[in-house]
C-alpha cells in the first residue's frame, strides 16, 4: 500500500509533488476498471488543490497489466490534464505495455520518459 501526498494511505496510487509536476506512482500489477477511475479521481483532486503543477507523470514502474479501461482512464487523464494546459507524461513503462501503447497508437498521445535523467529534465 502506498501513502498519499498527506501520508494517508492509497490502495491504487500515491502522488507526490516534484518541482512544477506531480508524480503519480500507480500501485501495480494492474490497471484498468478498477484502479483507473479512482487514479484519475485523485489526480483531478490533487491538480485542483495544487494549481501550479503542470506536468502529470503517471509513473508505471509497477504496473505489468493494462486494459481497455486502464488505457481509456490514460486518455481521460490527458484530456484533463491538457485542457487546464498541462503535460502527462508515461514513465517506467514494461515492454508488454508499451507493446499496448503502440497497437493503439496512444504512444504518440503521451511523452514517453525513458529514464530517470529524462525525467529529472522534465519537472525541474
Amino acid at each position: 500500500m502506498s501513502r498519499g501526498p498527506d501520508g494517508s494511505s492509497q490502495l491504487f496510487a500515491s502522488i507526490e509533488r516534484q518541482d512544477s509536476a506531480a508524480r503519480v506512482r500507480v500501485v501495480g500489477p494492474n490497471f484498468g476498471e478498477r484502479e483507473g477511475p479512482i487514479v484519475t479521481s485523485m489526480i483531478e483532486t490533487f491538480v485542483e488543490e495544487q494549481p501550479t503543477v503542470k506536468v502529470i507523470v503517471l509513473d508505471f514502474t509497477d504496473v505489468e497489466f493494462i486494459n481497455s479501461s486502464g488505457l481509456g482512464s490514460c486518455v481521460t487523464i490527458h484530456r484533463n490534464a491538457t485542457g487546464g494546459k498541462r503535460k502527462v507524461a508515461l514513465f517506467g513503462v514494461c515492454p508488454n505495455i508499451m507493446e499496448v501503447f503502440k497497437m493503439t497508437h496512444l504512444h504518440k498521445l503521451f511523452k514517453m520518459v525513458e529514464n530517470e535523467n529524462a525525467l529529472n529534465k522534465l519537472v525541474s
